[in-house]
């Protein structure tokens, strides 16, 4: 199975944005996301079962920082 090859690999790297510190904009304007009290996700019961979605204001994240105050090199990103 193993026969002792080498290989190089290349894989992306995702890096912190040093701009706003993986915060996505300004310290301290990140407002808690009014849907699901800042969980980020939707529960929902089915007849088939429980299930979750993500927050599509949000993006899974808990808060919302208004436009002018996100960062411009990793648009709220938080990785570059």
């Amino acid at each position: 199975l193993y026969n002792g090859a080498a290989r190089k690999l290349a894989l992306p790297k995702n890096v912190i944005c040093d701009k706003c510190e993986g915060r996505g904009g300004k310290r301290g304007t990140g407002e808690c996301c009014p849907n699901y009290q800042g969980t980020g996700m939707q529960i929902k019961i089915h007849q088939i079962g429980p299930g979750m979605s993500v927050c599509m204001d949000c993006q899974d994240h808990g808060e919302q920082i208004s436009p002018k105050d996100r960062c411009k090199s990793c648009n709220e990103r938080n990785i570059v």
